[in-house]
């Protein structure tokens, strides 16, 4: 009965009169697959409302804008909310016309806990798969139709942004201490990575060329490419367990584990539950090892190899002692390990540098890619989000004056219904990514601005901020859409047709729980000038009046 008095509603809703792009282009934008639509926005249609009862941390289009995905922090942890939102389309409607939708999403897995907020999502490019990065360090790829998940991987800091490669073959994660990391996206398999940023990496983007863009709240705009093989070194982060030095790595080569140093304990020490998860061969004999209560007799087994980044321990004969392990840690590599390896500390980064010793019997090294910086362009505030245009030329970057932490001072000033002033930083801007020109920049948020989305054709930015406010810099008259708690993410559709936002909102704990929007699809409208412009054309000349970056 809701479905069918919900399609009432909304078939009475589509009499009134609506502003729609001419049909003449979106016919023509529906001749050419890949293409997106050019040109001056006039207005955005009313949205269809995919949730209105959570805390909405990110939502993003399928490369196809058939399908939404959203993260939500529901009462039992965080979800990953699917929707479809395609409707038959005719000469005179909207492209791809999104359709009501009610709270029901096609697939919703519960994917983490509470504690550890899901940041970042993005569907892949040919829209069969969801990556989902969160703050227990986890990356997790999510059939982007059933919601299953399909497989895993774990690093070594929170993780809060992510992106595919153009070609699909790659997932880079952006941690909150500035480490990127290059992931393969068939096996979730470290490739490489790189600590160029001083504190979070707020967002990353591919571009066609296959070279990577990346923000932080250190306020810098880089560019990255993937550089020559090397394996000569591995560079470790230590975090402390107890009185234990641990790091990550890959076990057998598939099992992401927490791996500890102790020079004190002689040989290798496994965990039982990992070692008959990897159903490891038996090794002839025990061994003794020391546990809190005293010597203990263990068993032998061989693990087939134990990862550190690129260096590779093969064939280790490990000894299987629970007893022996601190919580959380699944391996404790020992003195007959650690011999094998010199250390040093890179006193830029804090990273642990690990060489294998020449001759080492048991380390091999193998060859990695490396990401080289070759542009880098330094603002005057934290950079909260980046987008890029469909040439990979412009980006639209949201800017706050201070880091957008949502402390206790930041709650404190909601409740007591504070207005922000204004700001020179508190903003959104157009940015050449090549050069650090800043072609625009536009302002009417109080506060922070935490998200920025640029049209294909990079004229056109979108901002959301934690004043509650949508807004469309450009279009006359000027687009200001109010939401009920601060906007966390806007998003163009790769054609240009849609934008979708993220938006917390204030939790209503009678009835049916229902809210404010926190999670909306709009319709954007062009007037006639618009025009379609095929994906393999040149970038559209944006060029305004710039100014350089700081």
């Amino acid at each position: 009965m809701q479905r069918l008095w919900l399609a009432a509603l909304f078939a009475l809703a589509a009499c009134k009169t609506v502003p729609l792009t001419p049909a003449s282009t979106l016919a023509a934008l529906r001749a050419l697959p890949g293409a997106y639509l050019s040109g001056p926005v006039v207005t955005l249609n009313e949205p269809a409302v995919l949730n209105r009862e959570d805390f909405v941390y990110d939502a993003k289009l399928s490369p196809d804008g058939s399908r939404a995905a959203i993260s939500r922090l529901a009462g039992d942890g965080f979800h990953v909310a699917v929707f479809n939102l395609t409707a038959e389309h005719s000469a005179d409607t909207q492209l791809n016309q999104t359709r009501p939708v009610d709270s029901s999403p096609d697939a919703d897995p519960r994917i983490n806990v509470s504690e550890f907020d899901v940041e970042g999502l993005e569907f892949s490019p040919d829209g069969s798969r969801i990556a989902a990065v969160s703050r227990d360090g986890t990356l997790r790829v999510l059939d982007a139709r059933s919601g299953a998940l399909l497989g895993s991987w774990t690093g070594e800091e929170p993780l809060v942004s992510v992106a595919w490669s153009t070609d699909g073959g790659r997932l880079a994660l952006g941690g909150a201490a500035g480490l990127i990391t290059l992931v393969d996206a068939a096996g979730l398999s470290w490739l490489t990575d790189v600590r160029p940023h001083g504190s979070e990496v707020r967002a990353v983007a591919f571009r066609a060329d296959g070279s990577l863009v990346s923000v932080g709240w250190d306020g810098s705009l880089q560019v990255h490419a993937l550089g020559e093989a090397r394996n000569d070194e591995a560079r470790l982060r230590f975090r402390r367990l107890e009185d234990l030095a641990t790091v990550s790595g890959i076990a057998a080569h598939t099992r992401a584990v927490t791996v500890a140093f102790d020079a004190r304990v002689p040989v290798t020490v496994l965990r039982g539950e990992l070692a008959r998860e990897l159903a490891l061969e038996d090794v002839p004999g025990t061994v003794t090892v020391m546990t809190a209560s005293g010597p203990q007799l263990a068993r032998k087994k061989k693990l087939s190899s134990l990862s550190l980044r690129q260096l590779s321990f093969d064939d280790l004969t490990v000894a299987v002692c629970d007893a022996c392990l601190p919580a959380g840690v699944a391996v404790l590599l020992g003195e007959s390990a650690l011999s094998q390896l010199d250390w040093a500390i890179d006193s830029v980064t804090d990273d642990v540098v690990v060489r294998a010793k020449p001759g080492a019997p048991q380390v091999k090294a193998r060859l990695v890619p490396t990401l080289v910086r070759r542009r880098h362009f330094r603002f005057a505030a934290p950079i909260n989000d980046l987008s890029l245009d469909a040439s990979g030329e412009i980006a639209g970057l949201a800017f706050s004056s201070t880091r957008a932490v949502r402390d206790v001072e930041v709650y404190t000033r909601e409740k007591q219904g504070l207005i922000e002033p204004e700001r020179e930083w508190d903003c959104a801007a157009r940015v050449k990514v090549d050069t650090g020109e800043v072609l625009e920049r536009v302002h009417g948020h109080r506060g922070v601005v935490s998200s920025a989305a640029i049209s294909p054709d990079g004229k056109t930015l979108v901002s959301g901020g934690w004043d509650k406010k949508l807004i469309v810099h450009g279009a006359r008259p000027l687009v200001d859409a109010r939401f009920g708690w601060s906007l966390r993410r806007v998003r163009f559709s790769r054609d240009g047709t849609k934008i979708i936002a993220a938006a917390w909102t204030p939790l209503n704990p009678l009835g049916d729980h229902r809210s404010d929007p926190a999670a909306v699809v709009y319709e954007v409208v062009y007037d006639e000038r618009a025009t379609v412009t095929p994906a393999s054309a040149a970038p559209s000349d944006a060029s305004r009046p710039a100014e350089r970056a700081e």
